[in-house]
């Protein structure tokens, strides 16, 4: 069994412009990451050939003993690790991951592995990572036709923005010790190392190779542009999440309440005051209405909260974002989106 499921998609979808905004702008921008010089083509190409004597051979024999290749070293390790995969037998399936994509979670990576093993699955997306995780543990190991499945995840960028926290890295050391999961993954960032605590880091079972390729990072800049010349919605969505992000768990706690009200019933328009302060000492996350009342000033600041009027006058306390947008805020703080 065969299968290459590259997540997220082509990277045309990442730079296509937007019609009538910025539009030249990125298209600018994208022609200058084109023209940069790429020079000493010699010395890259003799790299390349000792990735295809030299380290893929070895990479194999890794894998097979139950090792995860970290792959490190100056220059951009996409090619590399995407021409890897055609040097890998076919005993399994084979995902390739983009970790430099600002959209990438943890659970996509974790979905599509399953999806790769487990393709007649039809309730993929409603799973939380939990499940399925505990899918991917059921599937694996079993014997078909006197073959155990295995499958190949090659993750390009492990130190990707999104992944850099200790629950994605959690979740993809639990990915690598399932049994028959075989990881080979790219760092590029200087304190790549610290990723990991030793409990993670001992159930990656990393084999660290040194691989520089000085190729340009062209596909991982593709995202920088785009977020330059993005729409200024997607940069109030990116911006409410840092801002969030930078507020103490309590004030997430307390936002996360007024969010997951408006959720559950996109009619309120909003929560009162009062109605607002309920669901905080319900959950015990203020101790007075003078705490909440801080924390709806830190709010009202950066223009995470928006104060409306009714037509009978009453004061609503509104977050002013779609419900999608608002579900993809509390995923990106780690709250739950109802």
């Amino acid at each position: 069994m065969r299968a290459c499921s590259p997540l997220p998609l082509a990277c045309h979808a990442l730079t296509s412009p937007v019609p009538g905004l910025c539009a030249a702008d990125e298209y600018t921008i994208q022609s200058l990451l084109e023209q940069l010089p790429c020079g000493h083509a010699e010395a890259r190409e003799a790299l390349r050939a000792r990735a295809l004597n030299e380290l893929y051979p070895r990479w194999t024999a890794l894998l097979q003993a139950g090792f995860s290749v970290l792959v490190y070293g100056v220059g951009s390790k996409k090619q590399l690790l995407e021409e890897f995969q055609h040097h890998l037998g076919l005993d399994g399936a084979v995902v390739v991951v983009n970790g430099w994509h600002p959209t990438l979670r943890a659970k996509h990576i974790l979905a599509a592995c399953l999806a790769a093993v487990a393709p007649s699955d039809a309730a993929l997306r409603g799973r939380g990572c939990g499940e399925l995780l505990a899918a991917l543990q059921a599937v694996l190991p079993c014997v078909r036709s006197g073959h155990q499945r295995r499958l190949y995840l090659l993750l390009n960028n492990i130190d990707g923005q999104q992944l850099r926290g200790g629950e994605a890295q959690g979740m993809l050391a639990d990915l690598a010790a399932v049994p028959n999961v075989h990881l080979v993954a790219s760092a590029d960032s200087v304190n790549f190392p610290l990723l990991w605590n030793k409990r993670n880091a001992a159930r990656m079972r990393w084999a660290w190779e040194h691989a520089p390729t000085y190729a340009p990072y062209t596909a991982e800049t593709e995202v920088v542009a785009r977020a330059l010349t993005g729409r200024g919605e997607e940069r109030l969505l990116r911006g409410a999440s840092h801002v969030l992000l930078s507020l103490t768990p309590n004030a997430r706690t307390v936002f996360r309440l007024l969010a997951e009200a408006q959720l559950q019933n996109s009619d309120i328009g909003g929560l009162t005051f009062a109605q607002w302060y309920a669901l905080c000492r319900a959950q015990l996350s203020v101790a007075s209405e003078d705490a909440l009342r801080i924390h709806l000033g830190e709010f009202l600041d950066h223009n995470l909260v928006k104060k409306l009027r009714r037509s009978d006058g009453v004061e609503l306390l509104a977050i002013q974002f779609s419900a999608d947008d608002l579900k993809q805020i509390l995923e990106d703080v780690g709250g739950p989106a109802h």
